[in-house]
């Protein structure tokens, strides 16, 4: 469910990284270092990144490099570049492709309505005109010189497609991608204003999900998808940012940084690994940009390799000698107490390390906490570390258990023998008592072989696990995840700068029916059956731009990303995962999600979203365990569910006061019900 953008270049030194012999490395290098001086468009140091990626992947074993310099960059050379390389009978399945673009950047008014603020991202060809000195009349004419995000992912999608599972096409955009203007005084790759005809209007408050960046996947390919290559994209910059060039070193930033990362890379990096190391250099030279990662290979090592499985972590805003400010808070399960451990970044498995230090928070808001660790760090940039979660607190009130006893009226039920070791074991957490009245009753036998843990209020069936093996262990797992999942359902906040409107809209005779939405409320809550399909609508009703994230939060106690969701897929059934900063709905404006229809399935009950809004850019999804893989019915808007939430311990008891400045937290309630008879 979320956009895709540039593409990660990736090479391994020979002497370290081995590969089948059959396997062969392409690449295409864009750049113009030398636009004519009548077009207005500032010289940039792009031959020099071309010369020195061209060396590198030769010590890489490229053997099948393209290098295309200045006037050879023109739409119909960019074309026939492409056209060259998928026609290759050299490339074959199981290969490797590197793309790179070291250009000035722009954005140009969208030409297939893709895009929710009108505006595509387009490389800067050679002859392209200078928005600022082109002639709205002319608009059709000077256009055609930018080449547009769309026409990139079409060829991506045809390589992808003759490389197969086994390959990997990997890209780099070293160039602007928006009109957000300068920074300081080095060299900007871009930065204009966009190229508009004289009929535009911004659409920024328009309805559909903008698809923002360089890679798309909007066009069918003739090929299963199963079939594609993985792909991996690295922008220089987020797509409000303008790119910089790398000061004194006459390369573009991120040019730069690939080159000082593949100096010194390490057997079974992954391309999340190498993406923190790009991270930390380019820091170093221009502190300002955001560098972004996107596709569907980051956790496959370079160069075809094997997945490696990640596990969550969280990223560090800032450091100050012992004391250090995370990106996560009270709702991550952050509040005062949780403990962490933090690790280079680029760690895929923390247990396997030893930490650089440990730590524990000692202040919690909203989205952000503030940890003590027990040592200093020996690393300044924040990017150059992860922070791993090793105890969570999840503050509320304590779940009241119910262990049912067996008796001679009552055959459905454990011993007493049995209910004292259960007891005995939930002493070390305190967040769970055994008294009346019960929030949750334990059952065994009411289902053949299995125990049953159920809402003591409605009789509901949160989860039965076996009766057999590690029953307490099991038992101590389902009711943690029944502590988040409460704590996620009670945590309501308003912020009165964060405020939205959410509504479900039914899919009714083959389209999106705003006017169908309160055919679907009942009493005021929506109902729906097995098979109804609803997209997401949010308005923003307040006077500033607000960033959005829901959580599903089904009856079972799974909880699902919904916005953002790295691993999610559109109507089309296409990889299209939605970011963070995807989602920002401006002032006034609203979006409706019909590219991500979700589809109704078991189980059925009461499901919550979980509604997160805050003027800050804000990401939930960590909260969820993105590991798991759930069949959930016709569940389809998600390409993967969460089979379980955070291994969490739920220390913390009693409620606090939690401060509404950093945003609002509320929830939407709908009801699945079964397939209706014919």
């Amino acid at each position: 469910m979320k956009s895709k953008k540039g593409l990660i270049f990736t090479a391994f030194l020979v002497t370290i990284f081995t590969v089948a012999t059959a396997q062969s490395k392409h690449a295409l290098i864009f750049a113009i270092g030398n636009y004519p001086n009548e077009k207005g468009w500032s010289d940039l140091s792009s031959i020099n990144d071309a010369i020195e990626l061209n060396k590198t992947l030769i010590n890489q074993g490229f053997t099948h490099i393209r290098i295309y310099r200045d006037e050879k960059v023109t739409p119909p050379g960019i074309d026939s570049a492409f056209l060259n390389l998928i026609n290759d009978k050299k490339l074959i399945k199981g290969d490797i492709v590197v793309v790179h673009f070291s250009t000035h950047g722009a954005q140009v008014e969208d030409d297939n309505n893709d895009e929710s603020d009108g505006l595509d991202e387009a490389i800067v060809t050679y002859k392209a005109v200078p928005p600022s000195q082109a002639k709205p009349k002319e608009f059709r004419i000077n256009q055609a010189e930018y080449y547009r995000d769309d026409r990139i992912g079409n060829y991506i999608d045809q390589i992808r497609a003759k490389l197969g599972r086994n390959g990997d096409i990997i890209v780099f955009m070293d160039a602007c991608h928006s009109g957000s203007g300068t920074r300081g005084t080095v060299r900007v790759r871009g930065g204009s204003n966009p190229l508009v005809s004289e009929n535009f209007s911004s659409k920024v408050s328009t309805i559909e999900l903008k698809n923002v960046g360089y890679f798309t996947e909007k066009k069918d390919t003739k090929t299963n998808k199963e079939d594609l290559s993985p792909y991996i994209v690295i922008s220089a910059a987020k797509a409000n940012e303008s790119n910089s060039e790398a000061p004194g070193e006459n390369l573009g930033s991120l040019t730069y940084a690939i080159r000082q990362v593949f100096a010194r890379l390490d057997s079974g990096t992954t391309y999340r690994s190498f993406f923190a190391k790009i991270q930390t250099e380019m820091s170093k030279v221009v502190y300002y940009q955001t560098p972004v990662l996107e596709g569907n290979g980051i956790d496959r090592e370079l160069f075809g390799g094997k997945y490696v499985s990640q596990k969550p972590y969280l990223e560090i805003e800032t450091i100050n000698g012992t004391t250090i400010d995370i990106k996560a808070g009270i709702l991550s399960g952050m509040d005062i107490g949780a403990k962490v451990s933090v690790y280079p970044s680029g760690t895929n498995d923390p247990g396997k390390n030893i930490p650089l230090a440990t730590g524990t928070v000692i202040k919690a808001e909203n989205y952000k906490a503030t940890l003590k660790l027990d040592k200093k760090l020996s690393i300044k940039n924040p990017t150059e570390a992860w922070v791993f979660v090793t105890e969570t607190v999840y503050k509320t009130n304590p779940v009241s258990i119910e262990i049912v006893l067996k008796d001679k009226k009552n055959l459905n039920g454990f011993s007493e023998n049995e209910s004292t070791a259960i007891k005995k074991s939930f002493d070390d957490l305190p967040g769970f008592v055994f008294n009346s009245p019960p929030e949750i009753r334990i059952v065994k036998g009411e289902i053949k072989n299995s125990i049953s843990i159920k809402t003591a209020s409605d009789g509901y069936l949160f989860k039965a696990i076996s009766d057999t093996g590690l029953v307490v262990n099991n038992l101590k797992e389902v009711l943690k995840k029944y502590s988040q999942y409460k704590f996620l359902k009670n945590f309501e906040v308003k912020d009165p700068e964060a405020t939205v409107e959410v509504n479900l809209v039914p899919f009714i005779n083959k389209k999106f029916d705003t006017t169908k939405i309160d055919s679907k409320r009942i009493n005021g809550n929506y109902e729906f059956n097995e098979g109804d399909k609803f997209a997401v609508w949010i308005r923003n009703k307040g006077t500033k731009p607000v960033y959005i994230n829901i959580l599903d939060l089904q009856p079972d106690g799974i909880i699902n990303p919904i916005f953002p969701n790295k691993t999610i897929t559109d109507s089309n059934g296409k990889t299209s995962p939605i970011y963070p900063d995807d989602l920002l709905i401006d002032a006034n404006a609203s979006r409706l999600f019909s590219n991500y229809p979700i589809t109704l399935g078991p189980p059925y009950g009461k499901e919550i979203f979980k509604i997160f809004v805050s003027t800050n850019l804000i990401d939930m999804e960590q909260i969820a365990d993105t590991k798991g893989i759930k069949s959930r019915g016709n569940f389809t808007v998600l390409a993967k569910l969460v089979k379980k939430s955070f291994s969490i311990a739920t220390r913390g008891i009693g409620n606090e006061n939690i401060s509404t400045n950093d945003g609002s937290a509320f929830n939407v309630y709908f009801q699945i019900k079964p397939k209706k008879k014919k």
